[in-house]
């Protein structure tokens, strides 16, 4: 502050001494004697442009003290870094403040709809939202409709075809009931029973052949070590197990007894080997809860 205000009084000074040198009524010679009137103006202009000289010399030299006053508060050369970071700190917040200010400005500006806008928008969000789910709810009732149409179409499909059997078993019961008679297979089928049986009989021959040749009776394993002779033949008179009649077995258990078509397999009775040759090949499986029984597959189609 104390710079400029010297600045101003330099400037003012160097002003009114220019108006005092314009205003001074200096004795000139008469208008004939040319000479001493152009060198009193030179000499005027030159005590002005010595002044001028004089007071930007000045100014030039107030600016220069200024700069190396200045210049090292400007460039922290010489302040310590207690004072930079304070200096940073000060920047820091007034920068800050200056934001906040601006902020607060902004936010005071803000257009804040009114409390109708505000429940219409609410509304309009709700109804949206209800929307949605009622869509999704609407997309899971057709599914389930479809679904249930298409069961509902096979129960009326199978409750047709138990009518149409019932009513033909109510009438071939109803004729035997009446006339005291049997009812006779067709000759067809009756001509057709030899050759069945004939087959029959033939493909077991033909099956028990195939186990005798590749699955010939083996010597059942025994809880206990066998006894064998000195030369380590084995005992004539131990229980031998043989395929064909643990299939046997499976095919009878079926026949005679179809809810629990289901053999129990004793310890020393079968040969481990032929078992698992039976489950692997599909024919026989294995009881779901005891590994223990064994049953024959249903082949049928």
């Amino acid at each position: 502050m104390w710079f400029e205000e010297h600045i101003k009084s330099l400037i003012s000074q160097a002003a009114d001494d220019f108006d005092d040198t314009v205003a001074a009524d200096t004795v000139l010679q008469e208008p004939g004697d040319g000479g001493a009137r152009d060198q009193m103006l030179d000499q005027v202009l030159a005590a002005q442009k010595a002044q001028r000289e004089q007071l930007w010399q000045k100014l030039h030299e107030l600016e220069d003290t200024y700069k190396h006053a200045v210049q090292p508060s400007l460039c922290g050369e010489d302040q310590t870094p207690e004072k930079k970071l304070l200096s940073q700190y000060m920047y820091e917040e007034r920068e800050l403040s200056s934001e906040l200010e601006k902020q607060m400005n902004d936010v005071n500006v803000i257009s804040r709809p009114s409390d109708q806008t505000i429940v219409e928008l609410q509304f309009k969000e709700s109804l949206f939202r209800s929307t949605d789910q009622l869509h999704q709810a609407l997309a899971f009732i057709e599914a389930e409709l479809k679904e249930s149409v298409e069961t509902l179409q096979r129960e009326t499909a199978v409750l047709k075809e138990c009518k149409e059997i019932r009513s033909v078993l109510t009438d071939k019961l109803d004729r035997v009931r009446n006339g005291g008679q049997h009812i006779a297979a067709p000759d067809s089928q009756m001509e057709k029973i030899p050759a069945i049986r004939q087959k029959h009989n033939a493909t077991m021959g033909d099956l028990i052949d195939f186990l005798d040749m590749y699955y010939p009776p083996h010597p059942c394993e025994s809880p206990e070590p066998a006894d064998e002779d000195m030369d380590g033949a084995r005992d004539p008179n131990a229980n031998f197990c043989e395929l064909k009649f643990i299939l046997e077995d499976l095919m009878n258990q079926v026949v005679m007894n179809p809810s629990n078509p289901y053999i129990t397999l004793e310890p020393g009775t079968y040969w481990p080997p032929y078992i698992e040759t039976l489950v692997k090949a599909g024919i026989a499986l294995r009881h779901p809860e005891d590994s223990s029984k064994i049953r024959l597959a249903d082949f049928r189609l």
